[in-house]
């Protein structure tokens, strides 16, 4: 089940590095709207609900192109290329890999209006998305290896429904490399994501593609 590891690897990366792109680029370009903001709110020029929704209509379709093309240069490492396709498992990734770093664009500008300190919101925020990923990444979380009460929990997290999404997207698109021992079968992808998911857990990409949007937005 080597094949397996290694994408439940690539799952982890794809959600850290989305994350963390969210937090670096704000960092970087934010605080210098916010220094704009702070000497014209002064005057009465706009309110911070102006600032914000010029920031985002200015982010949004470069975050968005830049998603798609991460999941251009990620999804053909999952792909069989005995059974190609090329439809949904890719606007999945997409949108996991977009909202993953909307969410950590949004926490980094609430925490940037309160906090001057940079390195201070990226510790914050880099704190609240690992708690996130711990608890709610299906890299990490799975029916065998969590208590009920932290299952239970990870539902409340945007991390728990990307990896869903991502697990999707991943192991529905090529088959597990599985070696069977001592007579027994190797599962099929939908078995072996059930089982890692859980019950509850069981893929429902509509659903998990509206709670993704719902945390970014």
């Amino acid at each position: 089940m080597h094949g397996q590891f290694s994408k439940n690897s690539l799952i982890l990366n794809v959600i850290g590095l989305s994350y963390g792109s969210g937090i670096l680029s704000t960092v970087l370009l934010f605080p210098v709207w916010r220094k704009r903001f702070y000497q014209e709110y002064s005057e009465g020029l706009y309110s911070g609900v102006t600032l914000l929704l010029a920031y985002d209509c200015y982010s949004i379709p470069f975050s968005l192109i830049s998603s798609a093309i991460a999941a251009s240069v990620i999804y053909p490492m999952t792909l069989d290329p005995q059974n190609l396709d090329s439809g949904f498992p890719y606007l999945y990734m997409v949108i996991a890999i977009w909202t993953s770093f909307m969410l950590a664009e949004q926490l980094s500008i609430f925490f940037l209006f309160f906090v001057k300190t940079t390195i201070n919101v990226v510790i914050a925020v880099t704190y609240i998305l690992c708690l996130s990923i711990i608890l709610g990444s299906g890299t990490v979380r799975s029916n065998k290896g969590l208590p009920a009460i932290l299952q239970d929990n990870a539902k409340g997290t945007h991390s728990r429904y990307a990896s869903s999404l991502l697990h999707s997207a991943v192991f529905l698109s090529r088959r597990l490399m599985c070696v069977p021992k001592n007579g027994g079968k190797c599962p099929s992808p939908k078995e072996f994501l059930h089982e890692r998911l859980g019950i509850s857990g069981h893929p429902n990409e509509p659903t998990e593609i509206s709670i993704c949007f719902a945390f970014a937005i």
